[in-house]
């Protein structure tokens, strides 16, 4: 499960830094990265939570 987490919260940090400086030309201060970094979190955290409530819903038939 943390190397699920590491890797969506990897994704979603390269891809917000991707955007918010290439996308929208922006310039990003230490303070800025440290906020995209605790919404990567919070974003990585999301999708393995919703896969384990999808997969706690699906009776496996036995």
């Amino acid at each position: 499960m943390a190397s699920r987490l590491v890797v969506q919260l990897i994704a979603n940090l390269v891809s917000s830094v991707i955007v918010g400086t290439i996308g929208h030309g922006l310039t990003i201060n230490i303070s800025q990265y440290a906020l995209v970094l605790a919404v990567a979190v919070l974003g990585a955290a999301v999708f393995p939570a919703i896969g384990q409530a999808l997969v706690g819903l699906v009776s496996s038939g036995h």
